[in-house]
């Protein structure tokens, strides 16, 4: 693993995958979603997740709607509330064992991000459960408070509100393309967090090996 040129002074990290594991996310997308529209349509859970399956898959993680419930009770008549269903679930929320040590020491020391796809209704909600709100100077959900998923404009925006360069601030998150490849593209220094076997000198095994990296 590599240590970073720079003196860094922001870091932004994703949340689903990064800082909580995946059980409320799928608890809802997969579980929650598919036993509604069973009930809905009248057909088993398992036809049910299937079909959702491939209608998320035809809208892709790139459009805004893939990440909005409320799109999707309305595009599929399902009654009810989407925060009902969220909160529902809520005791799932799971954070990684060192998620609040790490942050804890980080937060002394640097000014840090939460930057998430999730809308900010299923954000909102995971941050509090999981007991993590406070350690944050700023928590931006990019599809409800800035209309897209991360982008290289968005990342360039994390940059402006701290009046920072790229190369002053670390990213760290799970998905090769939204946390890695895109904040890179503006010469931010990212951190793949892959949690079953390393890929290379730019990932991390759990978020410890990222205090290794910043001790002087």
């Amino acid at each position: 693993m590599s240590r970073f040129p720079k003196r860094i002074r922001v870091i932004s990290f994703d949340l689903d995958g990064t800082l909580v594991d995946f059980s409320f996310a799928d608890a809802i997308w997969l579980h929650g979603m598919s036993k509604l529209l069973s009930q809905t349509e009248g057909v088993s859970q398992e036809i049910a997740q299937k079909i959702l399956i491939n209608m998320y898959n035809q809208i892709g993680e790139e459009d805004v709607r893939w990440y909005k419930l409320d799109f999707w009770f309305k595009e599929l008549g399902i009654p009810g509330s989407p925060r009902e269903l969220l909160l529902k679930h809520k005791h799932l929320v799971k954070p990684y064992p060192e998620t609040q040590n790490v942050l804890k020491q980080l937060a002394s020391k640097f000014k840090l991000v939460l930057l998430s796809n999730a809308s900010r209704e299923f954000l909102e909600i995971e941050i509090e459960e999981a007991g993590i709100k406070t350690y944050f100077s700023r928590i931006i959900s990019t599809v409800s408070d800035l209309g897209e998923a991360k982008s290289p404009g968005v990342f360039k925006e994390i940059c402006r509100i701290f009046n920072v360069d790229a190369d002053e601030v670390i990213h760290v998150g799970d998905h090769k393309k939204f946390d890695h490849i895109i904040p890179s593209s503006i010469g931010m220094n990212t951190l793949l967090i892959s949690r079953h076997n390393r890929l290379n000198d730019k990932s991390i095994l759990n978020l410890k090996e990222l205090l290794y990296l910043l001790k002087p």
